[in-house]
C-alpha cells in the first residue's frame, strides 16, 4: 500500500542503495566513454592485473596469512547472500544433497534458507566456524574434503567454499527440523532405483545363461533363437508388437506345438500348454521357463518403452534367455549381466543376400516395377504416393498396399499378406519407417522419396545414417538380392555414404553407372568389384552387423508406447551411438509406499499424478539407467484424478495404450467416459462409436474418414485392454471385438479403393 511504500522510500537503507546505484551507473558511463578512446586492456585493466587479482584471492583461500588480501578478508568477513545461499536454491544442489544425504528439495525452500541465514547472523559459533575454515591451511581442508561426496556439480573447487555452510545447514536441519529430516530420509530411500536387479529375487536364485543373437536384416538370427524356444519343454517368447506375437503363436501351432497367446487385448490360454507367445509388457515374471526369447533387445534403450525390456531381461525366471536384436545393446547387456551374475554368450550372423545401391535417381513414371516400396515419413504423403501410383496404373482397384503406424495391426497384417501374395493384384507398397519391425515383406527395391522428416519439435531434419541402413536393409528377403534407390540426387550422395562400408553391400559409382536399374540378380553376379565402379565394403572390425528394428510410428500395442527411432545395429551405427542406459519406470508398489509416507508428512491425500511427479523428481538412479518418458501417463492421470478412484485403479487407467496427444478429440472424450462410469457405477458399457450403414448387406464406410476409423479402432483396443484388467466391469468385450472387425473392414475398403 501507499503508506508502506512511503516508509520504504524514506528509509535509510533505500537512501544508501540509491546512492550506491548512482555511483555504479556513473562508473559504468565513465568506463564506457574511456573504452571508446582506449584499448580494452587500459579501459578495464590488463590481463596480467586481472590474473594477479585472482591469484591473490586464491592465496587468501589457501590460508596464506602473510597476504594482505587475506587479512582484509578475514577481518571484514560477512556472509554474502547472493554468492553463497544462491547455491542452496539450485536444482543441481538439491539433487546433490538428495543423493549424498537423502535430503529432499522441500528442505531447501526459501523459508528454511532464510531461517538458517537469520541463525547464522545471530550465532557467533557459526561465524567462528566459517572463519576457522577459511583460516585453515589448504592441506587441512583437502584432508577433510577427501571423504565428502562429490559429483559433476559439486566439484572439489566448489566444495572448498561451500562445505562449511553445508555442515552448518545439516546441523541446523537436524536441530530445528528433526521430523522433516526423518521423513525426507524415509521418502528418499523409497525412491532409490539404483539396483533394479534386486527387484527380482527369484530370478537372482537362478544361474541364467544369456545368449545374444545379433546380425543384419535377413540373417536368420531370430529363426535360430526361435528354434531353441520351440524345442524347450516350457518357454516364452516376448514380442515387441502384437503382430510378432500372433506370427510366432501361429508358427508354433503349425509346427505341432500348442502355444498360448497373451497380449494386452487378448488371452488365449490352453490347459497343459507350456509355450507362450506374448508382448514384452505382458510377460509373466513369476513363471519358471526352460528357455525365453526377448526380441528387439535394443529397445531396452527406448525412451518410451525401454522399461519393459529391462524388466524382462532382469526378471525372467529362465535357465536360458535368448536376446535378438542389433548389437548396439551388447555392451549394456554385458554390464547388466555383471550385476546379475549371469553368463553372456554372443552369436553373430551374416546377411544371406546382397544389397545394391543404384546410382540413378528414381522416376515414378519411368521406373516403377513390381516389388517396389516407396518410403516417406508422414501418413499424408503415404496416401499421396498411393494415389499417384493408382492414377498412373489406371486400375479399377488399388494395386498398392500401405503400411504406417496408425494403421490397426490387423490391417497392417492384411496389407502385408496382399503385397506378399504372388496371386494378388497388389504389387507395390508405400510405407513409413514402420516397416522396420513386425512384418516380413517381399520387397525387391527400397525407394526413398526423401531423407527429410519432421521432428517432434516441428523442425525438418535429414534422417540419421543408422535409420537409412535400417530401412534400406528391408530390400531383399532370404537369398534374393535387394536394391536401394532415391528420388533426389542429393539424397543419393547421403545414402551412398551411409551404406558404404557395410558387409554384403554393393555401392555403384555414380560416374561410371556400372549398376543400372532393371539389371537382374544373375546379371549383377557377373559384375566385378573394382575401385572405379563398384566398391564392396569390407566387414567391420568389431564383427557386428545390422538388425531390423522398430520405428517411431509403430502402432499402439497392449501396454506399448510409440517409440522414438533408437533402434539400430552396431554395423549400422557409429561407435558413439552404442546404448549405455536401460529404461526404468516406477512400479505401483513403490508409488503406493511413497504416497503413504507423503500423506503422513503433508497431512493430506495426493492424486496419483502429484505423487508420481514428486517421486520422479527425487528418484535416484545411476548412469546405467534412465526413467522413460511419462508425459502420456501424466496426461491420462490428469483425467482419471477427477473421479473418485483408488490409486491402484488410477495407475491402471493411466497405463492404458492410448496416446491422447496424437488422437482426435473423440478419444479423450470416450476415455473420460470410461473413467467416470468405472468410478461411479463400476460398470462401463461401450458407447455407440460406430454408425454402420449397409446397402444390400454391404457396409458403406464413406460416412467416416480414414483417420476417424483408425481412432475408433484405437478406442476399441483400449476398451479390450481395460476389460482384461476389469473383466466384470467391462461387459461389452464381445461387442468390442465385433466392432473391431467392422472397423477393419471399413479401413480395408478405403485402402483398396483406387
Amino acid at each position: 500500500n501507499a503508506e508502506y511504500m512511503g516508509t520504504v522510500l524514506r528509509s535509510k537503507t533505500f537512501e544508501l542503495l540509491l546512492n550506491e546505484t548512482k555511483k555504479m551507473i556513473a562508473l559504468m558511463l565513465r568506463r564506457a566513454k574511456q573504452s571508446v578512446r582506449l584499448p580494452f586492456s587500459r579501459a578495464f585493466g590488463s590481463r596480467a592485473k586481472r590474473s594477479r587479482g585472482r591469484n591473490a584471492a586464491d592465496e587468501a583461500l589457501r590460508g596464506d596469512r602473510s597476504n594482505p588480501f587475506f587479512r582484509e578478508f578475514r577481518n571484514s568477513f560477512q556472509i554474502d547472500d547472493h554468492q553463497i545461499f544462491r547455491h542452496f536454491r539450485l536444482a543441481s544442489f538439491t539433487k546433490y544433497m538428495n543423493e549424498s544425504y537423502r535430503l529432499l528439495p522441500f528442505l531447501f525452500d526459501t523459508t528454511q534458507i532464510l531461517q538458517f541465514r537469520q541463525e547464522f547472523i545471530t550465532n557467533e559459533r557459526f561465524q567462528e566456524h566459517i572463519r576457522s575454515w577459511f583460516s585453515s591451511s589448504y592441506r587441512d581442508r583437502e584432508d577433510i574434503l577427501t571423504d565428502v561426496p562429490q559429483n559433476d556439480f559439486m566439484s572439489a573447487k566448489r566444495l572448498a567454499y561451500l562445505w562449511p555452510f553445508i555442515e552448518l545447514y545439516l546441523e541446523f536441519l537436524t536441530t530445528r527440523l528433526p521430523r522433516e529430516v526423518e521423513v525426507s530420509k524415509s521418502l528418499s530411500s523409497l525412491t532409490d532405483l539404483r539396483a533394479p536387479h534386486l527387484w527380482f529375487p527369484e530370478a537372482r536364485k537362478i544361474k541364467r545363461r544369456i545368449v545374444y543373437h545379433h546380425g543384419p536384416t535377413n540373417s536368420g538370427k531370430t529363426h535360430a533363437a526361435l528354434q531353441e524356444f520351440q524345442d524347450a519343454d516350457a518357454g516364452i517368447y516376448c514380442a515387441p508388437l502384437r503382430l510378432l506375437a500372433w506370427e510366432i503363436q501361429e508358427r508354433m501351432e503349425q509346427s505341432g506345438r500348442p502355444c498360448n497367446l497373451i497380449t494386452g487385448q487378448e488371452r488365449i490360454i490352453r490347459p497343459d500348454t507350456r509355450l507362450t507367445s506374448c508382448t514384452v509388457e505382458t510377460a509373466s515374471l513369476s513363471e519358471q521357463y526352460d528357455a525365453a526369447v526377448i526380441d528387439e533387445i535394443q529397445m531396452i534403450g527406448d525412451r518410451e518403452r525401454g522399461a519393459a525390456w529391462t524388466n524382462a531381461l532382469l526378471g525372467l525366471r529362465a535357465e536360458r534367455i535368448h536376446l535378438c536384436g542389433d548389437s548396439r545393446a551388447l555392451n549394456l547387456v554385458a554390464r547388466l549381466c555383471d550385476l546379475t551374475g549371469d553368463t553372456l554368450e554372443e552369436r553373430k550372423y551374416e546377411r544371406f543376400s546382397r544389397l545394391f545401391v543404384l546410382p540413378a535417381p528414381y522416376s515414378l513414371q519411368k521406373d516403377l516395377k513390381e516389388g517396389d516400396c516407396i518410403i516417406t515419413f508422414s501418413t499424408r504423403r503415404v496416401h499421396l504416393w498411393k494415389n499417384r501410383i493408382d492414377k498412373l496404373l489406371q486400375a479399377d482397384a488399388s494395386q498398392c498396399a500401405v503400411v504406417y503406424g496408425r494403421l490397426p495391426p490387423e490391417t497392417r497384417k492384411d496389407q502385408a499378406r496382399r503385397f506378399n501374395d504372388p496371386e494378388s493384384d497388389v504389387k507395390f507398397l508405400v510405407a513409413t519407417n514402420a516397416i522396420g519391425m513386425g512384418l516380413n515383406l517381399r520387397i525387391k527395391r527400397i525407394i526413398f522419396h526423401t531423407l527429410r522428416r519432421m521432428t517432434a519439435s516441428g523442425e525438418t531434419k535429414v534422417i540419421d545414417d543408422y535409420e537409412i541402413k535400417q530401412i534400406a536393409g528391408r530390400a531383399g528377403r532370404f537369398m534374393e538380392d535387394g536394391q536401394v534407390l532415391c528420388m533426389r540426387k542429393d539424397d543419393l550422395v547421403i545414402v551412398r555414404k551411409a551404406l558404404r562400408g557395410m558387409h554384403k553391400v554393393v555401392v555403384a559409382d555414380p560416374t561410371t553407372r556400372t549398376l543400372v536399374e532393371g539389371r537382374t540378380s544373375d546379371e549383377e553376379d557377373d559384375v566385378e568389384a573394382s575401385d572405379d565402379d563398384i566398391k564392396i565394403a569390407r566387414e567391420p572390425a568389431n564383427e557386428a552387423d545390422a538388425e531390423e528394428s522398430f520405428t517411431s510410428t509403430i502402432d499402439l500395442e497392449a501396454d506399448e508406447q510409440p517409440s522414438s527411432a533408437l533402434s539400430l545395429s552396431r554395423e549400422f551405427a557409429e561407435e558413439e551411438l552404442l546404448l549405455t542406459q536401460a529404461g526404468l519406470f516406477p512400479k505401483f508398489q513403490q508409488l503406493e509406499s511413497f504416497a503413504r509416507k507423503l500423506e503422513v508428512y503433508e497431512r493430506r491425500k495426493s492424486s496419483l499424478r502429484s505423487v508420481f511427479k514428486k517421486f520422479v523428481a527425487i528418484a535416484q538412479y545411476e548412469g546405467l539407467y534412465f526413467i522413460q518418458s511419462y508425459s502420456d501417463f501424466c496426461e491420462m492421470a490428469a483425467i482419471v484424478e477427477k473421479f473418485n478412484m483408488e490409486m491402484k485403479d488410477q495407475f491402471t487407467f493411466s497405463s492404458a495404450p492410448l496416446h491422447l496427444s496424437k488422437m482426435w478429440g473423440l478419444a479423450r472424450k470416450v476415455f473420460t467416459g470410461f473413467a467416470k462410469d468405472f468410478a461411479e457405477f463400476n460398470n462401463v458399457r461401450l458407447p455407440p462409436l460406430l454408425k454402420v450403414v449397409r446397402e444390400k448387406e454391404v457396409i458403406i464406410p464413406e460416412v467416416y474418414q480414414l483417420g476417424q476409423l483408425e481412432e475408433i479402432h484405437h478406442i476399441l483396443d483400449v476398451y479390450l485392454w481395460l476389460a482384461n484388467h476389469y473383466e466384470s466391469s467391462f461387459p461389452d468385450k464381445d461387442l468390442a471385438l465385433a466392432k473391431k472387425e467392422v472397423v477393419c473392414e471399413m479401413i480395408n475398403y478405403h485402402l483398396e479403393s483406387a
